[in-house]
């Protein structure tokens, strides 16, 4: 994975691109990972946060030994667990 952000990096300093490490953050899926506290990613020589889950387009995403989604539709309050 850090060489993938290695990559991303070099890419951005070649194509004037400034990635910003306190917007971006990981999260790691699967009983091998678990616990990741000692993980440490970088993205142009900041370190990226770990967490454990986090919200996209009012999607819940919690990541655990799977990916569990939590969608909760405004309207008519539907919960929605895939």
């Amino acid at each position: 994975m850090q060489h993938m952000l290695d990559v991303c990096t070099a890419y951005g300093y070649s194509h004037d691109i400034k990635f910003n490490a306190k917007k971006c953050m990981h999260v790691l899926v699967g009983n091998r990972f678990l616990p990741a506290n000692d993980v440490v990613l970088y993205i142009d020589n900041a370190a990226i946060s770990y967490v454990t889950e986090f919200k996209y387009l009012e999607v819940s995403f919690i990541a655990d030994i799977i990916l569990d989604v939590l969608y909760i539709l405004h309207e008519t309050q539907i919960l929605l667990i895939m």
